[in-house]
């Protein structure tokens, strides 16, 4: 399933924006029972909106034919759906010449309150209504809403082109006040499919308190906030075979020297194309050269220009010594991401409508962020199945960067129902690019002021890949964490992982590049670690304190058995605060200790 994704992401990497082709009608879709077609303007200049506004009216019930315009359709406010409609556009141009106002109903593009909506091969640029000093409130190209009471059904919006839609530049990043692709809210039965979204300042395509929503085959570049987010109160819903991408604008950088003083002189590889005056994050290396980058309180330092690949940055290094391990620098100007959660999947407690429930995502791919936090990020949920996903080229901005994170959502809430229950993590490919990462991290923890978190139970990990890059500079600190932390955790399974880690990397947050750990009060039991392959990795200096896999504290009837451990240390590490852990016949291969207890 793997390489039917990235078949999938190479297909939808080579349509060019508003080149889109006529998609098929969906399933559920209205049959259109007459068609028009629009005669507008289309030069860009004139505003459309009188024009598609009334089209639009005249076409309910019917099928509107959009032409390709000879500049593009300039709409300057939304354009209200209140009845079925099916329009197709062929790559047809608008030009959203919206600006971000306080009201968030005036952001609008196309704001549709109707059931049976069909909306194919539209090519929406943002870049009109983005341009000056924007302050306020949020842009949408399609929002779609019924309300608590009413859901609408069947909304499809396939082969559109989003491009452009940013806060007030593109190199503004993402805020409170952002634009979003797609926002579908009560809405049942709908999906969102083989469209381009490309440079929104906040969420590609957002979904919440939705029932039956399918997001497929889709292309996202450069996102503020977020690819793909199920805010909450989703179920049953489905994301798979879509492509969520950064573009950094400059490859990472390699210094090869260092001068210590104060400042510090840094020799690059090759020309860094800085000029005096940039900012760029510094990251890498090993013991006190990593006081450059392990803090998320000043990340960035601007730099002075000496020549093509000599700066010097306003850092005593005096006391650093020669440099250890592999220095890195990338500059502040290339960052693409910002928030976490390339898929997200938080059950934000402002929904009222409880977690997500019942989802699969799957067959996805990221690649090419400068970020913090997650990739594949979920909050509280019940039933859900993440597989066949790919991670890799993942740039750690100011802090830890996780491939996927689970960790219940209910700060200020009573927690009892929004436990996490019944999650599959499998098949997955997960590549270290960068420093200070963690692999899969599972976390039952009590947010902030939050009471009554239960035990997380029938938690799967399987069959995933947690390896190093290919040129073997990065690997994983921890490869797997499960961390019963406040609510414990309960009948989980670590089965068949191929993993490399060092968790003596500053971002390790345990020992072990397999963890089992728990607080006082909530163990994690009944835990399986088993068939597993766990490796050093390729590229760690010293093996020094390293261990394979570890029983940590209030961890209770861990079983670790017929794994294969290689080049640690220790192989296996059981805590004095571990309860009846059981070894079994573990293989063990160019390790200095095989058991500590």
């Amino acid at each position: 399933m793997l390489i039917q994704t990235l078949a999938v992401a190479a297909a939808l990497s080579s349509v060019s924006l508003c080149q889109l082709t006529r998609a098929e009608p969906q399933t559920g879709a209205m049959p259109p029972v007459g068609f028009s077609e629009l005669h507008c303007s289309g030069d860009g200049v004139t505003d459309d909106t009188p024009c598609l506004q009334a089209a639009v009216n005249a076409a309910k019930n019917g099928e509107l034919r959009v032409p390709v315009p000879a500049a593009c359709y300039r709409i300057t406010k939304r354009i209200s759906i209140a009845a079925p409609i099916r329009i197709e556009a062929n790559g047809s141009k608008l030009c959203m010449d919206i600006p971000l106002a306080d009201d968030s109903t005036a952001g609008r593009l196309f704001d549709i309150s109707s059931s049976q909506v069909t909306i194919n091969g539209l090519c929406i640029d943002g870049s009109l209504g983005a341009a000056g000093a924007l302050t306020g409130g949020a842009r949408y190209a399609f929002f779609a809403a019924g309300t608590k009471a009413h859901h609408i059904t069947n909304i499809h919006l396939g082969h559109n082109t989003v491009t452009h839609l940013t806060q007030s530049d593109e190199k503004r990043p993402a805020s409170k006040k952002v634009c979003f692709g797609v926002y579908l809210q009560y809405v049942d039965d709908s999906d969102v499919t083989e469209s381009e979204i490309d440079t929104v300042s906040g969420t590609a395509v957002h979904f919440v308190s939705t029932r039956r929503v399918s997001i497929e085959r889709n292309k996202i570049t450069s996102p503020g906030w977020g690819g793909i987010v199920a805010y909450g109160g989703n179920h049953e819903f489905d994301i798979g075979f879509n492509r969520v991408t950064g573009s950094v604008a400059s490859p990472t950088m390699r210094i090869l020297a260092a001068q210590n003083g104060d400042p510090t002189s840094l020799t690059f590889e090759t020309p860094h194309g800085l000029k005096s005056g940039d900012k760029i994050v510094i990251y890498g290396g090993r013991e006190k050269w990593q006081q450059l980058n392990f803090t998320s309180s000043s990340p960035n330092v601007q730099v002075t220009v000496l020549d093509s690949t000599n700066i010097t940055v306003p850092v005593d290094s005096t006391a650093f010594g020669p440099v250890a391990g592999r220095l890195h620098a990338i500059p502040t100007s290339a960052t693409t991401r910002y928030w976490a959660g390339s898929y997200d999947v938080p059950s934000n407690e402002a929904v009222t409508d409880g977690p997500n429930e019942d989802a699969s995502i799957h067959d996805n791919y990221a690649s090419g962020f400068h970020m913090y936090g997650a990739v594949y990020r979920v909050g509280s949920v019940k039933h859900l199945v993440i597989n066949n996903n790919v991670a890799e080229h993942i740039e750690s901005g100011t802090g830890q960067v996780t491939m996927v994170a689970v960790s219940a959502r209910c700060a200020e809430l009573d927690c009892s129902t929004r436990g996490l229950r019944d999650i599959t993590i499998e098949k997955n490919r997960f590549v270290a690019a960068d420093r200070y990462q963690m692999c899969i991290y599972i976390m039952n923890k009590i947010p902030h002021n939050g009471t009554d978190l239960p035990a997380a139970t029938g938690i799967t990990i399987d069959d995933n890949k947690c390896v190093s890059s290919q040129d073997r500079h990065w690997c994983f600190a921890n490869a797997i964490v499960v961390n019963g932390k406040d609510g414990g955790i309960r009948n989980a399974h670590v089965r068949g992982n191929q993993v490399q880690g060092d968790d003596t990397l500053p971002g390790a947050i345990v020992g072990g590049v397999i963890s089992i750990i728990a607080d006082a009060g909530a163990s994690a039991s009944s835990i399986s670690v088993v068939n597993n392959s766990v490796s050093v990795c390729p590229e760690a200096s010293s093996t020094a304190h390293s261990i394979g896999i570890e029983a940590g504290p209030y961890s209770t009837e861990t079983t670790i058995d017929n794994n294969t451990i290689s080049g640690f240390e220790t192989a296996i590490a059981v805590d004095r605060r571990a309860v009846r852990a059981s070894i079994g016949r573990n293989r063990y291969s160019n390790v200095r200790r095989e058991i500590k207890r």
